[in-house]
């Protein structure tokens, strides 16, 4: 059993700061004032959670969630008409309390990482068009902000009452939604009356290359039509056309999962072999592929800078 105990503290004097500017004052009583033109908030949330008998192990442990966001109005600031500008930021201790202590698969806390980290959460600019009823956005996308979001979620600690599974257990790592996110876009339209249409496209771990690059070696979206191996095809493919390939050694990027190896990654593996002439070659009995796991921000740069070191 679990006793669970909550405390928002207060952040920048209060739990929630607004910072804002406004571009005119209005001096009739009751006149609806403008948006701000800038708006800063903050938040931090700490649970303590002591496991008096069973599970794992006896024990407590702290966690919080530290949330700072930042909204700019671009049209008040600086004349970008129908323009918004969003960051959210989060800092979470990385402490465990499922996987050390309890061993239960859904997990009791809503803030829990198992990663220490700050991490940039939402970083987006919303267009609007057509007065209003079509808006566009793009950047560092939050997917659980709009998609299956609800107030009433956030009253309750336990994270079986966030997002449905429909979502949570898309993706090899989930879905781009707290406490990783990725770049994305998402297009909504209104109806009027609360009535809208909203769709939006994520991506994954950042593939670069020049414009002419993607222009001459096209993604084979007919042969690798599912999530497996096409990018290591488009960089077969790249290599062979003559380009050069190289991996950015200084983006301290972490997997958050150890993949799944399974039959639909084998149905792409056979199809990769097939194509690239691979099929014959026995595999190879010595094992490729390794793996390191991290507990901080700290052990991942070191790892970085040992990799930095051996290569030079």
């Amino acid at each position: 059993m679990t006793d669970p105990h909550r405390l928002f503290l207060p952040v920048l004097c209060a739990a929630l700061l607004s910072a804002t500017a406004r571009a005119a004052d209005s001096d009739e009583a009751g006149a609806e004032q403008p948006a701000p033109v800038v708006s800063l908030q903050a938040a931090y949330a700490g649970d303590f959670w002591q496991v008096p008998t069973g599970g794992l192990e006896s024990g407590g442990a702290y966690l919080d969630d530290l949330d700072v966001q930042l909204a700019v109005d671009l049209e008040q600031a600086i004349g970008w008409q129908g323009a918004q500008f969003f960051f959210y930021a989060i800092y979470n201790d990385g402490n465990e309390l499922s996987g050390d202590k309890i061993g239960d698969l859904n997990g009791v806390s809503n803030i829990e990482t198992g990663l220490e980290a700050l991490r940039v959460q939402e970083a987006w600019i919303d267009q609007t068009f057509a007065d209003g009823r079509l808006s566009l956005r793009g950047g560092m996308y939050d997917l659980n902000s709009e998609f299956d979001a609800g107030e009433v979620r956030a009253l309750f600690l336990g994270s079986s009452h966030g997002m449905g599974t429909e979502f949570g257990q898309t993706g090899l790592n989930g879905p781009s939604v707290f406490p990783v996110t990725s770049l994305g876009a998402r297009l909504n339209w209104s109806f009027g009356e609360g009535a809208y249409a909203r769709v939006a496209v994520l991506d994954g771990v950042l593939l670069a290359g020049r414009r002419e690059l993607f222009a001459a070696v096209p993604f084979d979206a007919g042969t690798f039509d599912g999530f497996h191996l096409y990018d290591v095809d488009w960089s077969a493919r790249a290599a062979a056309a003559g380009f050069r390939l190289a991996a950015a050694g200084d983006l301290l990027l972490v997997h958050h999962s150890r993949g799944r190896y399974d039959e639909r990654w084998r149905t792409y593996a056979d199809r990769f072999c097939a194509k690239h002439a691979l099929a014959g070659i026995p595999p190879s009995a010595q094992r490729t592929f390794f793996e390191a796991a991290f507990n901080t921000a700290d052990e991942v740069r070191a790892f970085y800078a040992r990799l930095a070191g051996l290569s030079g």
